[in-house]
């Protein structure tokens, strides 16, 4: 055996030890009938928190971080029956819960802090205060946390006949003070793609104006432009992103706290393509608001050659159902962009019963390959690999399908199920910094009799996230992996 082989031999076994894995379950749960959704929060200094609620209860349930059994368990009194939950944000010591209660014809948004074990520390704050009227055409409410969650920006989406109107925002900071509030106007034909607060307690609004291709129904935009709202001194300020010279297809918009910048990155098509050509990559400086790079790059021939062998391809020349998932920014200035192929598709299945016949219709969803770019501070492509995986899956929403990241900082896993089925393997993609990976199986789900849902995964420490999954007898099932 040649010395370079045996030495490459030697160094893959010590990156796969490097990173084994531990898999730990908690014990089964019973749902009760007046549950009927979940979520998992995050953890705080007590635990891991998840939240449990039906149409007129909520429920606190804290799990120990490390052998997952349930601490205990607490049903939130909100002062009404119907409120509803918008967010509940972890701390260390503490939790924030936003919530909204109807009364008459007034909803009223509130803040209420409490301690790790569910102890109020301090009365409830109305944060937002809507008044409905006859013949309104309704609202939502949105809300985004910045990264050091020293701000809580609430959305309000305010509608009329024609569709979304505009939007308000109210700012708070984790002490629910009132920083500031400001309204956005979205003028015709544009909607609002993206937004996020700062850790310095400023927000940003992507906003773009949807157009169609002859060719394709899959909705496109141009004209997209980023809006600067600094709440304490009531100013918007516009920055121009596209103008209008290509056709972008998704976007996500991240703020580089430490570099004081937006970033803006997606995918885009010319104007004669129905479907994706490349990338691009806008840096947005938030002091002066000047765009100091801004870069639209077509997929290389050595990319579209690794792209070219999934189903991801429906011609040469173009990539079709390609959404953004994430950008994760690196230290250096760059980052990764991922993207995930998924696409639905209606048949109709014809029945029949003694006297009659006719035809039902259902859902095929199907989740498909992972494309991760790394992208150089510059704009440039360092690499990119398309990590290959087929989902398909009828009348489920693809609740199990996709896939969930954890970034432990030297590789990302990429954690997804095989197919989706009783009998498949949990996997997972690791990819190290300069683009190199490995697929393997964590678990085969039919050993454990259960299936669990990673598009649903939650990070809880560097190198610790939790699933949640449901076995045969649909008992609730918190499963941990630690890398």
């Amino acid at each position: 055996m040649p010395k370079f082989f045996f030495i490459c031999i030697c160094l893959s076994i010590v990156w796969q030890c490097s990173i084994a894995q531990e898999v730990k379950f908690s014990v089964p749960q019973k749902i009760p009938q007046k549950i009927s959704e979940y979520e998992i929060v995050g953890r705080t200094g007590e635990g891991i928190v998840v939240h449990k609620w039906g149409e007129k209860i909520h429920q606190i349930e804290m799990f120990d971080k490390n052998s997952l059994d349930l601490k205990w368990q607490r049903e939130l009194d909100l002062g009404d029956k119907r409120a509803k939950i918008l967010e509940i944000i972890p701390y260390p010591k503490e939790m924030i819960i936003l919530f909204s209660v109807k009364r008459k014809r007034t909803t009223y948004i509130y803040a209420r802090k409490v301690t790790a074990a569910m102890r109020n520390i301090s009365e409830d704050v109305v944060i937002d205060t809507i008044v409905g009227k006859f013949g309104s055409y309704g609202f939502k409410h949105k809300i985004d946390i910045s990264q050091n969650k020293e701000y809580v920006n609430v959305w309000r989406y305010n509608y009329n006949f024609n569709g979304l109107d505009y939007i308000e925002n109210r700012l708070i900071n984790k002490d629910l003070e009132e920083i500031g509030a400001q309204r956005f106007e979205v003028e015709d034909k544009m909607v609002i793609r993206e937004t996020l607060v700062s850790n310095e307690g400023d927000v940003f609004v992507a906003k773009a104006r949807t157009k169609r291709t002859l060719v394709s129904n899959a909705v496109q935009y141009d004209n997209v432009v980023l809006i600067h709202a600094r709440s304490t001194i009531g100013k918007l300020e516009e920055i121009n992103i596209e103008k209008g010279e290509y056709s972008v297809n998704d976007l996500k918009i991240e703020m580089d706290n430490r570099n004081n910048q937006v970033v803006v990155a997606g995918f885009y098509s010319d104007k004669s393509s129905p479907g994706v050509v490349g990338f691009f990559y806008v840096f947005v400086d938030v002091a002066t608001k000047d765009i100091s790079q801004k870069t639209f790059i077509p997929f290389d021939e050595q990319l579209t050659n690794k792209i070219n062998r999934s189903t991801l391809l429906q011609a040469k020349e173009y990539v079709f159902n390609l959404g953004i998932k994430r950008t994760i920014l690196r230290r250096d200035g760059g980052a990764l962009l991922i993207g995930e192929a998924m696409h639905t598709s209606d048949y109709n299945m014809p029945r029949t019963s003694f006297d009659t016949y006719f035809n039902s219709t259902s859902t095929n969803y199907n989740y498909e390959d992972i494309v991760v770019l790394s992208i150089n501070p510059d704009g440039s492509l360092l690499w990119g690999e398309v990590l290959n995986k087929r989902q398909q899956s009828e009348e489920d929403g693809g609740y199990y399908s996709s896939f969930g990241i954890v970034n432990v900082n030297e590789y990302l896993s990429f954690v997804f199920n095989e197919n989706i089925s009783s009998k498949t393997n949990l996997n997972h993609y690791l990819v190290k910094s300069d683009g190199e990976y490995i697929v393997s199986s964590l678990l085969n789900v039919m050993d454990y009799n259960m299936m669990v849902a990673p598009r649903y995964c939650k990070q809880i420490s560097r190198n610790e996230a939790v699933v949640p999954g449901f076995n045969s007898r649909n008992e609730f099932i918190l499963m941990k992996l630690s890398f």
